[in-house]
């Protein structure tokens, strides 16, 4: 069995070492960040201050056509869209304080739905697009997770941590969510139920962790660290276990998001000289092919398997 585990390390090591498509989104010598795929996998919405302040645009998944969605010097930012495709979410200033907002996809308003005092940010969807979930220093100046329905209904506060509980992610089935809390005296990953019960510490480390984010089918999550000196995207098992370093490159990667079909994995990285969007392959589904047959295959057999399924010669 404990053979059986190295192999299985040592594979997952190897498929994210090799060589994967990584493509460049944008090229704009303006700053964009914090990409979000659409339901579909067609476009991104993302964060740029390319007309001179920070707006949210639209960009096709190739780099085509980016389009802005928002005209003001708001602070508009964390674009995310919703799992129905209709709306944009995002926090803004655009009300004189931090807030979220929703923004109809096809044609409309800009919607508010957060009217707190205090700041609400970094919001996520629930599983069918009919809550948020955020986080709000509206607690007594303490940062925590909230969620709240987009049509008529209150805020629910699902964290009472005397520490800060930041950057929620719900997973797509909508019964977990993840987010970045300091309540160990580190930023580490930790996951709870949607109604805030049964949480649980994922890591352990005094390395910082942001921007974590659920893997469609729920087996992964994908977070920015410094865990290598400088920060790069990581993925860790929901279930537990070992980080694998996902990027390697000596600039910034950032806010990584899944494509829905669960292949590629977008952040912002400040590679090319400014922030811009790539893209970069995360053939999960080979590896997962592969280890189930580490029992039938050597090392090098199954090594030889990977390399000629990356390249569309292996048919299992």
């Amino acid at each position: 069995m404990r053979n059986r585990l190295f192999f299985i390390s040592l594979l997952l090591l190897v498929i994210i070492s090799l060589p994967a498509d990584l493509q460049q989104i944008t090229t704009d010598p303006a700053e964009d960040w914090d990409p979000h795929w659409s339901p579909e996998g067609n476009y991104f919405c993302f964060t740029s201050n390319r007309s001179g302040y920070q707006e949210i645009w639209k960009i096709t998944a190739i780099g085509d056509s980016a389009t802005q969605l928002t005209f003001d010097d708001g602070g508009n930012i964390h674009p995310n869209w919703s799992p129905t495709g209709e709306y944009i979410a995002y926090d803004s200033e655009r009300s004189g304080n931090q807030d979220i907002w929703i923004l109809p996809v096809l044609v409309g308003n800009h919607i508010q739905i957060t009217t707190n005092s205090n700041r609400d940010e970094s919001l996520s969807w629930n599983h069918d697009g009919t809550e948020i979930v955020f986080d709000s220093n509206r607690s007594n100046m303490n940062w925590d997770i909230w969620r709240k329905p987009i049509a008529d209904g209150n805020a629910v506060r699902l964290t009472t941590h005397a520490q800060y509980d930041v950057e929620p992610s719900v997973s797509a089935n909508g019964e977990k969510i993840a987010f970045i809390s300091f309540r160990t005296g580190n930023s580490d990953i930790w996951i709870m139920n949607y109604d805030g019960t049964d949480l649980f510490q994922l890591t352990n480390s005094s390395y910082f962790k942001g921007g974590v984010c659920w893997s469609p089918n729920g087996e992964y999550l994908a977070y920015s660290s410094n865990q290598s000196g400088n920060f790069d995207i990581w993925i860790i098992p929901t279930s537990g276990g070992e980080a694998i370093q996902f990027t390697t490159n000596p600039a910034d990667d950032m806010c990584p998001t899944w494509s829905p079909d669960n292949l590629q994995i977008a952040f912002n990285s400040d590679r090319s000289g400014n922030n811009d969007i790539w893209i970069k392959d995360f053939e999960i589904n080979s590896t997962e092919n592969i280890i189930s047959k580490v029992n039938a295959f050597d090392l090098w057999t199954a090594l030889t398997v990977l390399m000629q399924k990356r390249h569309g010669r292996f048919t299992p």
